[in-house]
């Protein structure tokens, strides 16, 4: 389905946000608009019959290539519950007949004309589609910024985590083979890892590592060389160049973070995160067995390395002064000139902050939203020209009950729809509201703490702007159930058309 969205005063106002101040602007003439390729991502080729052209996948990731091509990956649906019609009982239940109780795996699609069809290409981390495999948990995707000097093609990266720990799938000809490796040096009981490549070579894996109740970074080369422990071989896992511990002063699941990003120019390393600011080992303990927020005030925070992930150095970005942490709901993206952005929810509103000098200092947040809304899991990237995109999932909330009602506590008739923005400077946001409704009623960001079909939208959707300077979003969409079980990955490419004045 192609949509063209024309900005106006009713629908989606061009939206100036002024990074000291966080005032909007008034709408720019209506002589530029945007149209939008929309569709469900198709199913994968094993299972193409049984979903009437569209996936029954979830929380999906965006990469784009120096060469154009677009990736996404997303996992493979899991049920949490046993199918006892079968005989034997079985674990898989639903339309796809890959979907397994636990760690399914994930599914990769290409696109080869700038995200305006994307194809099934195959899934990873999973053996024959009948037994758990090694990943589908959580899983994310990073393209190398520069070309492998042996292959002259782009490493693609696809991690993801299952019980003990995670995987790396690696391509190194464009995604026709993949080399599958457990990841070396990752600690057990690992959750929500990300991927994020540097140079020819080089990639990190940050993620939460539960035993250890902290966030770990690894830096790994695919490719070799004086900085790698040996060449990937196939069937043995792949060594960390180096690691590190970057808990900062948080406890548990409390730290919550983003994915990681690098400046492709000085190659410092970027991890934003949500945190509690606890002010005791008490409510220390009490923010890390909560599943809803913080007792006190929350903040954002970004951890620095400028050596390869061996040091990091902890930067306040704001403070959330209700104390609403949600789920990583965090982002963040480097700009021209260095200039890093760092996004997040409340789960009232989404805003982002600017630092000049490499997270020293930090802007006043700005509000991205529009008037009489609510916006959940702001989602920043970055084009290779400097140019910036945002995305979130948004609510009318004009007739939601006086006071600062959040997403969590929604009325059931909010309509959720998804809106994607773009800035060449950062300052000044163009938002498109895209026109369908991809959820309705209470939105919890709380992860697993949540009940049901209000975690239709789950934690992360991904973005990706290439050197034309469309963009690329996928993200989560119920419609027209609206239950979590008709849930599927949706992806949108926007282009911009200028009419004459």
């Amino acid at each position: 389905m192609t949509t063209r969205v024309r900005r106006s005063a009713a629908a989606a106002v061009v939206l100036t946000v002024s990074i000291a101040t966080g005032v909007l602007a008034s709408p720019q003439p209506p002589h530029e608009s945007t149209s939008y390729v929309t569709r469900a991502l198709p199913p994968a080729a094993p299972v193409a019959t049984d979903f009437n052209g569209r996936n029954d996948d979830y929380e999906p990731a965006v990469a784009v290539g120096g060469d154009g091509t677009r990736w996404v990956v997303a996992n493979i649906m899991q049920t949490a519950a046993v199918d006892t019609t079968t005989t034997p009982p079985s674990s898989r239940k639903g339309p796809d007949s890959r979907e397994l109780e636990l760690l399914s795996g994930a599914d990769v699609w290409r696109s080869t004309d700038n995200g305006r069809t994307f194809r099934w290409l195959t899934s990873l981390f999973t053996t024959n589609g009948t037994a758990p495999g090694t990943g589908g948990e959580d899983s994310d995707i990073a393209v190398a910024p520069q070309r492998n000097p042996s292959t002259s093609r782009y490493n693609v990266y696809v991690v993801s985590n299952w019980v003990a720990s995670a995987s790396v799938a690696i391509s190194t000809d464009g995604g026709s083979t993949w080399q599958t490796m457990a990841l070396g040096g990752v600690e057990p009981l690992t959750d929500r890892p990300y991927v994020t490549a540097d140079g020819p070579c080089t990639f990190y894996i940050t993620y939460h590592a539960l035993q250890a109740a902290s966030v770990a970074v690894n830096r790994y080369d695919a490719c070799g060389g004086a900085s790698a422990p040996a060449t990937p071989v196939p069937g043995q896992p792949l060594d960390p160049a180096a690691g590190v511990d970057a808990t900062l002063d948080a406890a548990a699941l409390v730290n919550r973070i983003g994915k990681p990003v690098v400046d492709p120019v000085s190659h410092a390393l970027y991890v934003p995160m949500l945190q509690c600011d606890s002010t005791s080992v008490t409510a220390h303990e009490g923010d890390a067995t909560s599943s809803s927020g913080c007792g006190g005030r929350g903040e954002v925070v970004v951890a620095v390395s400028r050596d390869g992930a061996s040091t990091f150095a902890l930067k306040h970005v704001a403070y959330v002064a209700d104390g609403r942490v949600p789920t990583w709901g965090v982002s963040a993206a480097v700009g021209r000139h260095g200039r890093l952005f760092v996004s997040w929810s409340d789960d009232v509103h989404a805003y982002v902050a600017m630092s000049p000098d490499g997270a020293s200092t930090w802007s006043v947040p700005a509000r991205m939203d529009l008037a009489q809304t609510r916006a959940v899991y702001p989602t920043l990237a970055v084009g290779p020209a400097g140019d910036l995109a945002a995305a979130w999932y948004q609510a009318d909330a004009t007739s939601w009950p006086h006071g600062d009602v959040d997403a969590n506590a929604a009325p059931s008739d909010a309509t959720w729809r998804f809106v994607i923005a773009t800035s060449s400077d950062g300052v000044h946001w163009r938002p498109d509201v895209l026109p369908a409704v991809v959820h309705a009623g209470p939105v919890c960001t709380y992860g697993t703490a949540c009940s049901s079909d209000t975690r239709a939208l789950y934690d992360n959707l991904g973005l990706a702007m290439g050197s034309d300077g469309t963009v690329t979003a996928a993200y989560m969409d119920d419609q027209p159930g609206g239950t979590i079980a008709a849930d599927h990955v949706v992806y949108s490419t926007s282009y911009r058309v200028r009419s004459a004045r």
